[in-house]
């Protein structure tokens, strides 16, 4: 699987994938979408669920959605989202208390994207969000970053501590999401104590693999690491797992000098099981368990060599016996 280093916008590109992927999804040996040639066994995911044979022909349908995007003869992703069920939950729950005692699985005691009435309680401190009716209720400075954003008052969130002592704004989009990146806080009377007013941030996956970033702002003492789910986790491994294996293949091509490398972030363990969990060049079943370096350990091969020029993607790359690799060598 291609991983993304950065995605600026979660919503953009889940939106995108919805129209990427094919329905019903195609099977391995299915016509190419683009170009018409059959789905070869070994087709990633990815590019087995939007029809498409290989890289290239991902590249030219994803370059065709954005001609069509452009044009606007696609709907605005916000009038999709509303249908995703992780968005239709958050929209439809009510006003919670994340406390700091509770049950420990992810979301990790914070919603989807706080909500008027809602209430975050962080080192004792109690931080809450209320629709904003008029700006009566907001201190000077408050109302003037909010106007900024917000002339009539209809999508702010007021953001207060439980002394009534400091105050900030969230302002939110259709769905209820914050939209605002920055969070000044002001004091509204003369403080006992100063707690911190920070950005609180839970990282989590999609299904589609793409990073989401969930931000809070929240008062409390000290400012809490980044929260991340075990899926998170495990993403985060793997695009470090898959950049190792890209910056290996350009430092060796920038060695032998080869011209203009092709070389993408590939998830190499979402490939093992492609050849049913044999080596190619053996046919021997390949063991996941056995120890470097004996003569069985699995490996990762180019099945056009990096020699020869050729590329680090998903198509070119396949598990292997380590001696079976050397046997093969740059043949």
């Amino acid at each position: 699987m291609t991983l993304r280093e950065r995605v600026p916008d979660e919503y953009y590109f889940r939106w995108m994938n919805e129209y990427l992927r094919e329905w019903p999804r195609p099977m391995p040996g299915s016509q190419c979408s683009m170009c018409g040639v059959s789905i070869p066994p070994m087709a990633i995911k990815r590019h087995l669920e939007r029809g498409v044979c290989g890289s290239g022909c991902n590249e030219k349908k994803v370059r065709k959605l954005k001609r069509k995007i452009e044009s606007e003869k696609i709907p605005h992703f916000s009038n999709l989202i509303h249908h995703w069920p992780d968005i239709a939950d958050e929209m439809q729950r009510g006003p919670r208390v994340f406390g700091e005692d509770g049950p420990s699985e992810f979301p990790y005691k914070l919603g989807r994207w706080v909500k008027d009435g809602d209430v975050v309680i962080r080192d004792g401190i109690e931080t809450i969000y209320s629709r904003v009716s008029s700006g009566k209720n907001l201190h000077p400075e408050v109302l003037r970053y909010v106007l900024m954003f917000d002339p009539d008052l209809q999508r702010t969130l007021s953001v207060t501590d439980g002394t009534g002592t400091y105050q900030s704004f969230v302002t939110i989009d259709g769905c209820g999401r914050p939209t605002n990146t920055t969070y000044p806080g002001f004091a509204i009377r003369k403080p006992k104590f100063t707690p911190l007013f920070y950005k609180e941030r839970i990282l989590h996956v999609d299904e589609f693999d793409i990073p989401l970033i969930w931000n809070t702002p929240v008062f409390a003492i000290e400012p809490r690491e980044k929260t991340r789910s075990y899926e998170r986790k495990n993403f985060n491994s793997k695009i470090a797992a898959a950049s190792r294996a890209k910056n290996s293949y350009m430092a060796r091509v920038k060695k032998l000098g080869i011209p203009m490398p092709v070389a993408e972030l590939v998830d190499v363990d979402d490939l093992k099981g492609r050849d049913l969990g044999f080596c190619p060049l053996c046919g021997v079943e390949l063991s996941w368990e056995e120890a470097w370096p004996g003569d069985f350990y699995p490996t990762i091969d180019h099945i056009v060599p990096v020699t020869k020029g050729g590329p680090h993607v998903a198509e070119n790359i396949q598990w292997v016996h380590w001696r079976c690799n050397l046997m093969k060598s740059d043949r």
